[in-house]
């Protein structure tokens, strides 16, 4: 993770990855869902390579389930 987003923190298991379709508005992707606690300030610190990751974000349970 240090090494594409700059992070250097252990994360929990992984979850799911999930393939994102690309769209006219966005390329290709993937999601994935690690288990544990990202506060809205650690996806902040966060920085992208170019081109790389586009975004991240955490969503609460309840949020992730609306979606």
């Amino acid at each position: 993770m240090r090494k594409e987003i700059g992070f250097d923190r252990s994360l929990g298991w992984l979850l799911v990855v999930d393939y994102v379709r690309p769209q006219v508005s966005r390329p290709e992707g993937l999601i994935f869902v690690f288990e544990g606690l990202l506060t809205k300030r650690d996806v902040s610190a966060m920085t992208f390579a170019e081109s790389e990751i586009l975004s991240a974000d955490s969503h609460t349970m309840v949020d992730a389930a609306a979606r």
